[in-house]
Formats: C-alpha cells, structure tokens, sequence
C-alpha cells in the first residue's frame, strides 16, 4: 500500500523548523510612536516628581512651623519678662513667620534683647 499522498503525511522537519524560526518585523512607526510616548511619558513623571518634592517640602517646612509655635510660649517663659510682656510678643511673634524663624536662630541672651525690642517697636 503507497501513504505517500495520504492527508496524514507529516511535513518534513526542516520546514517546521524554518515556519518556528521567524519572526514577524516591527513595525517602524508604532516603534517610533511608543519612544515618543515613552519620552513623554518621562517628561510627565519627571515634573510630577518635582511638584512632589515641593509638596513635601512644604508639609515639612509647615510641620516645623506648628512646632515652633507650639514651643514658643515655653521658650517666652524662660525669659525674665512679665505675663503681659510675654503674651504680646508671642502674639507678634506668632503672626509672623520671619520673626518666628529669627526667634528660634538667636541664643537665649540674644532672644532676651530681641523680644525687648521688639516689644518697644510695638508698644502702644
């Protein structure tokens, strides 16, 4: 019996291995698309992570102040200052982010002279 024209004969190994080997090309313009994306993409990610940044910084910078105005009055306490005294430059004090980042970077002989002036500058 001749099976050489069955429907059941299996191709040659050789073609299977050729059909398995390629491969489909890329094409050009979709490659050239996605690196435009991609560089976009980048681009995006990297100002997103500079608004980040700047927000991050702002929470901590806004962190320090609450707590520099939460320790105010005890630092105003160890001062040799009447109440009165006291509680009107710590409200001018407080008010005023600068005079609050001043306070904090002087000694504790130069936040004594400090808050005196300030008090006269302010006084009624």
């Amino acid at each position: 019996m001749d099976y050489s024209n069955s429907a059941t004969q299996r191709p040659s190994d050789s073609s299977t291995k050729k059909k398995d080997k390629k491969r489909p090309r890329a094409n050009d313009e979709v490659v050239e698309g996605l690196t435009m994306f991609a560089d976009k993409l980048v681009d995006v990610l990297g100002t997103t992570n500079d608004k980040l940044e700047f927000i991050r910084k702002r929470m901590g910078y806004s962190h320090d102040l609450a707590s520099k105005w939460a320790s105010l009055k005890d630092e105003l306490t160890k001062l040799p200052i009447t109440v009165d005294e006291r509680l009107d430059s710590c409200e001018i004090t407080s008010h005023d982010v600068q005079k609050l980042d001043m306070f904090f970077s002087l000694t504790h002989d130069d936040r004594l002279r400090w808050v005196m002036r300030l008090l006269s500058r302010h006084a009624p």
